[in-house]
């Protein structure tokens, strides 16, 4: 009885602990910011997964200014919230995954 118990308590905490690392696989733990300047509506709201702040800005300004879908590794698509707001979301494999998110207007 003691070994059942103790089998059904070790797969709940496997289990548990796997979906808790699947749920939190896309997390956007960089906060990258807006950008600086332009004098068009540019982009805001820059977060990345497993990129680091600087190529993120680079891959959003990119995306922004050429509406170039395939670059450098990334595609990219967007997604129409409203008149003038698009949603933009950019992924890449390369050693590992990598993703950016950010709003942008026209």
């Amino acid at each position: 009885m003691k070994r059942a118990l103790l089998s059904l308590t070790l797969v709940s905490v496997l289990v548990l602990g796997v979906c808790a690392a699947s749920a939190s696989a896309h997390d956007y733990p960089r906060n990258c910011g807006d950008q600086s300047s332009g004098v068009y509506a540019g982009w805001s709201n820059l977060k990345s997964f497993n990129t680091k702040c600087p190529e993120a800005r680079d891959t959003a300004s990119h995306y922004y200014n050429s509406r170039d879908k395939h670059f450098n590794g990334w595609k990219c698509h967007s997604k129409q919230l409203g008149s003038e707001l698009f949603k933009a979301n950019c992924v890449r494999n390369r050693s590992r995954h990598q993703h950016i998110k950010f709003l942008f207007g026209s």
